[in-house]
């Protein structure tokens, strides 16, 4: 097939019709094969319904313009993002505004969070772009020349390199993100996979010409946008592979294709020139040797070997195989002393899902495979017995697991849907794996392990990371609120076989505040002519606007109106005795809020009650007023004496805390931030003039007791 066939195909090809996947893979396979070049095997992947238009487009034009150069590439999929430092509600609103935008196709964070390089489709076009999260400002770079990319970040956050890979070669950019620059390094296309030097300004990998013509070993320094080349070679079926950088050495594994074999070369710095480049001589391997497995791990002609995986004591190596024909990725090990290695057994469809690693417990007996996944869990893992080359089931987490020390735990969390009466709830909650320590095996060939809860989240407003582990029985893990910026730690520790939490440690209560979703339009509603207006007052918000806030009574309960203007709205279904109208600024809006405060009918029981009424003036609907709260039981109370009062909601042994951040009101349930379970009750005392709080068990009659103080909770002895 000729390209001038395959332009008038493309041009008689419908722009809008979608093609069928397993059609677009017979067609790239055809390709490869009337070219007559061997292209390295890709991965397949899933892709959502509304790209695929766009990508069968975008998969034929790949082809006409990579006929002459297909070659090798390994397909990567959506990058890890678990930074540490970042701020979370700006990760937070840019993951939501992905799952809104259909047009974001994948993403990156770098790795403080506070960037992002994304790939979003414009006019037909997918466009790289960098947004700064901070300032949110973004930036069209380039055209991504095909639909995988692959994301690598300097460890300062400060430069990322970019590469397109799949059917075409795997094209880089550099990206200078300070400078807002960008160079190409074609035509040449990367090999293997970047090494970044120690301050994250220089990047050290591989190269070859399209045409296989050269060869070469490149240092890029980011601070000149210049790049150096180290290394050349000027011969056919030789690649490059940078493998360590240290200070002033470079060890590089050259693959001599033709020859089915490859060698280690040692390429060092003299006179602050890259100038001495030897060959590490080495001897033929012993078969079953790691020398001999790595070198036939390097010389694979027809398939394709890849996420190299080496146990702690080298007595295994994990790798994944595809084929021209079978694209999708399969485990295997190789036990040294062995001359041949085994495929893991119990296979799933790991085609679905991009493999991102193998990760081997201290005592090289299992490892973890870890796949990226999208979406609440953003990771699939699976753990893998070496010797009997078995695997488990599949797990959810939205962290990278994390093996303990001793390596027959691992700790995780999982994002967790669950249907109730009431609808769909949603929840983190932070695990322990532990494996069978003899080894034991169900009928259906599955090795046996348990699976213990240690704490879970109200709902998906709180963020839990894993953070280490500080010996086999203690696992110390931070939680965050998507609404708020504070954070908490958290240390659990393994009793007896049950895990408890370390109620010493001081609680950040605004990590655990969870935004109030209340927020509703009063309804544009009139008062009945026939009742009776017991209380009008007017307030001035917002640059002298006025309003009428009306008291209606009506079979001896008031309702409450309001005037803007000449529009009415109604606080619905609400029935106050003794209610109060005042003004107040309590989540820090340029406008101070509406405030109703007193005693409502609900259900035949009369209770204390705050509403909160937002005032928009300018809303292009005329919606002037929202709900945003509404306080039930509702008490003032200064905690921590400190002249402030906090707004308290205490009610059948619950105590809440409301607070506002960035103009959201949120609630803390106090008992679900001292990890307190079902059989526990909570109660506020006043003790020689200091609020405390009061956990007791009711199983055990175990008594905590916790003060308040700038919104932490610390816990103390009562004397007596």
């Amino acid at each position: 097939m000729h390209e001038d066939e395959l332009r008038k195909q493309l041009k008689e090809f419908p722009q809008h019709q979608r093609l069928d996947e397993d059609k677009k893979e017979e067609m790239k396979h055809t390709l490869r094969k009337e070219v007559g070049k061997e292209a390295m095997p890709f991965q397949k992947r899933k892709r959502k319904p509304w790209i695929a238009g766009i990508v069968g487009v975008a998969a034929l034009m790949i082809m006409i313009f990579s006929v002459l150069a297909i070659t090798g590439g390994q397909p990567l999929g959506q990058a890890n993002f678990t930074g540490e430092n970042g701020d979370q509600s700006l990760r937070a609103a840019f993951i939501k505004e992905v799952e809104e935008n259909e047009d974001i196709t994948d993403y990156s964070f770098s790795p403080d969070e506070k960037e992002v390089l994304f790939v979003e489709v414009e006019n037909e076009i997918l466009m790289v772009k960098f947004r700064d999260l901070e300032s949110n400002t973004t930036k069209s770079l380039f055209q991504a020349p095909s639909i995988y990319h692959e994301y690598s970040w300097s460890p300062n956050g400060r430069y990322a390199m970019y590469a397109s890979s799949g059917i075409s070669p795997k094209k880089s950019w550099m990206i200078n993100l300070e400078k807002a620059k960008v160079q190409s390094m074609s035509p040449f296309y990367r090999t293997g996979s970047p090494l970044w030097g120690e301050y994250g300004n220089r990047v050290v990998f591989g190269e070859d010409h399209p045409d296989r013509e050269l060869s070469r070993i490149v240092m890029y320094d980011f601070e000149k946008m210049e790049a150096e080349t180290l290394y050349t070679a000027r011969k056919e079926l030789v690649r490059y592979y940078v493998e360590k950088w240290e200070t002033n050495k470079i060890k590089v594994m050259e693959d001599l294709l033709e020859e089915e074999r490859s060698r280690p070369i040692l390429l060092s710095k003299e006179n602050n020139q890259w100038t001495s480049l030897e060959e590490m001589t080495e001897e033929d391997a012993e078969p079953g040797t790691k020398a001999h497995i790595n070198q036939k791990l390097r010389t694979q002609q027809q398939v394709q070997i890849e996420n190299i995986t080496w146990s702690p004591d080298e007595s295994y190596v994990v790798y994944t195989e595809s084929t021209f024909n079978a694209p999708d990725q399969r485990t295997f090990i190789w036990e040294v002393g062995k001359t041949d290695p085994q495929a893991i057994k119990n296979d799933f469809e790991e085609n679905v899902h991009t493999l991102k690693g193998f990760k081997w417990n201290e005592d090289s007996t299992h490892f973890i495979e870890l796949y990226s996944y999208g979406g609440d869990n953003k990771f699939l893992w699976t753990v893998v017995d070496a010797e009997e080359e078995i695997r488990t089931k599949q797990f959810p987490a939205t962290h990278e697991p994390k093996w303990s020390p001793g390596g027959n735990r691992i700790a995780y969390v999982e994002g967790i849907r669950e249907e109730k009466e009431s609808g769909t709830i949603s929840y983190n909650a932070l695990k322990v794996y532990g494996l069978s320590p003899d080894r034991m095996f169900d009928s259906s060939g599955n090795q046996k392990f348990r699976i213990q809860t240690l704490f879970e989240s109200e709902e998906f407003a709180q963020y839990i990371e894993v953070k280490s582990w500080r010996d086999r029985s203690s696992i110390e893990a931070t939680y965050r609120s998507y609404m708020a910026n504070g954070k908490s730690t958290m240390l659990f520790n393994e009793v007896n076989g049950e895990w408890k939490r370390d109620r010493n440690i001081p609680i950040n209560l605004m990590a655990f505040s969870t935004p109030i979703y209340f927020g509703r339009h009063l309804v544009k509603e009139e008062p009945y002519s026939l009742w009776d207006e017991e209380t009008s007052k007017e307030v001035v918000l917002g640059n002298d606007k006025k309003i009428i806030v009306s008291l209606y009574n009506a079979n001896g309960v008031e309702h409450v109106f309001l005037r803007y203007r000449d529009r009415w709205f109604s606080l619905q279904e609400t029935k106050f005795k003794n209610a109060n109208i005042s003004t107040e600024p309590i989540t820090g809006n340029e406008n101070n809020e509406i405030v109703i405060l007193g005693t409502e009918v609900q259900e035949g029981e009369e209770i204390p009650i705050k509403h909160i009424i937002r005032f928009k003036p300018d809303d292009q609907n005329a919606n002037n007023f929202e709900h945003i709260a509404a306080i039930p039981y509702y008490q003032e109370v200064d905690l921590d004496g400190d002249s402030n009062s906090e707004m308290v909601s205490i009610h059948e042994s619950q105590v809440f805390i409301y607070v506002t951040d960035n103009n959201q009101m949120g609630k803390i349930n106090v008992l679900k931030a001292v990890g307190a379970k079902s059989h526990q009750t909570i109660e506020l005392k006043k003790v020689d003039d200091q609020y405390i709080f009061e956990i007791r068990s009711e199983k055990t009659g175990e008594v905590d007791h916790y003060k308040f103080a700038d919104f932490e909770l610390y816990k103390t002895e009562l004397e007596g």
